[in-house]
This record gives structure tokens, sequence and C-alpha cells, in this order.
């Protein structure tokens, strides 16, 4: 074959890839659809959202995070003296969910906070924790769980 005939045969395939790629619209929709995103995920985005809020000190946008029955019974600057260190936090990470049931998950949070100085620790210290926060599905949306 001559490099003519590869030119042609190069292009004929590219129009027909290009013809390929514009099928029916009922025909891709469901591949090109974003797939919906887990519980897990969900969660994942709201925990973190709402210790992004709390580390910034955003205590009635952390506070909205909370569970509608909690907040019902519960006043905002009852929470707000709750999360007040929240200001001695260097970092908190989301580094897990695990859902046991299709409306209760358990976000595994990292943190990291500076320790209390005091005559023993005259510098300031970084420790870290892990530890494990209930949210519940309530109303359609994930919350957090708080008594």
């Amino acid at each position: 074959m001559n490099s003519k005939t590869f030119g042609v045969a190069g292009l004929v395939a590219v129009l027909l890839a290009g013809c390929a790629s514009q099928a029916a619209p009922e025909a891709t929709q469901g591949a090109m659809a974003a797939p919906a995103s887990t519980a897990e995920q969900q969660v994942m985005e709201r925990a973190q959202a709402r210790w992004d809020a709390a580390r910034a000190g955003e205590f009635e946008k952390s506070f909205s995070f909370t569970s509608p029955s909690y907040r019902a019974v519960t006043d905002i600057k009852l929470y707000r003296n709750e999360t007040s260190g929240s200001q001695s936090l260097v970092s908190a990470k989301v580094i897990g969910v695990k859902c046991d049931s299709e409306t209760n998950c358990a976000a595994k949070i990292r943190i990291e906070y500076y320790e209390p100085v005091n005559i023993k620790k005259p510098k300031p210290a970084i420790t870290q924790n892990h530890y494990d926060e209930p949210w519940i599905k309530e109303d359609g949306a994930w919350w957090l769980f708080k008594r």
C-alpha cells in the first residue's frame, strides 16, 4: 500500500469513529450520567464541611449540620459553648466513613490540636486523635447526631 492509501484509510477510520460517537441520545444517556453519590460520600462531604466551619469559628454554619431534632431542642449558644474549643484545632480531616444501615453512618475523624500549655508543658504541643462521629439520615439528608 502506498502513503495515499494509508492517508485515506486513516481519514475513513476517523470519520467512522466520529459517527459512532454520535449514537442516539437514549443509547448514551445512562453511560454519560454521573453516578449518584453513595451514603458514605455524602456523609464524608458533610462531615468535612462541618469540621471546616467549626475550625473557622463559624458556629451557626457548623450548627446547621446537626440533626433537625437536635436543633429543635438545643440553643445555638449552648452549641457554641460546647464547640468553642475548636479554635485550638490545627486540622480536622474525615478519613473514612462506614455505614451500618441506610440511616446510620460513622465518620472517622482525625484531629490535630494544640494541647493546653501548663507548667509541665510550657511550649504548645500538637496532639493527634481519632474518633468516630455518628451521622443519621433524617428527612432525606445526613446530619450529625448529637444527644
